[in-house]
């Protein structure tokens, strides 16, 4: 495993489950580039991200299902975990167990995360919660 791809497992693994700040202030840089549709851009978009995942899900958890490592370049398929205790985007508790899968993207810099581009399933998470209806084009 290169070392790139070990520090975004240890961001994954350490620091956005569970929302460890220690070490996603070692591993991110002050100036990250942070884009994730419908989220503040920036360290502050990142950081709204990791509190709400966290506050909302009891035992939020990523897995890293791939791990791609092109140079600087790290990209990662990861499906995370958790149960839904405490109010998510307006949506009380339900206490159900969901699933959200997604993709991100991240570019290093002498190992440093400068640009992280994330791409989770809200739609499928939204669903899971009852927030929105379920489609299916089979009957």
């Amino acid at each position: 495993m290169s070392d790139n791809a070990a520090v975004v497992r240890e961001l994954f693994e350490s620091g956005l489950s569970g929302g460890d700040t220690a070490v996603i202030d070692r591993l991110v840089a002050a100036d990250v580039t942070f884009t994730q549709p419908g989220v503040p851009r920036g360290r502050e978009g990142l950081g709204l991200v990791v509190e709400l995942d966290n506050d909302a899900f009891r035992d939020w958890r990523y897995e890293l299902d791939d791990v791609l490592v092109d140079g600087d370049r790290v990209a990662v398929r990861w499906t995370a975990r958790g149960r839904h205790e405490n109010t998510y985007l307006g949506e009380g508790p339900t206490g159900r167990d969901v699933t959200q899968e997604g993709i991100t993207m991240l570019r290093l810099d002498d190992g440093v995360v400068t640009e992280v581009r994330s791409h989770p399933d809200s739609l499928g998470l939204l669903q899971q919660l009852g927030v929105l209806p379920t489609m299916s084009i089979v009957d």
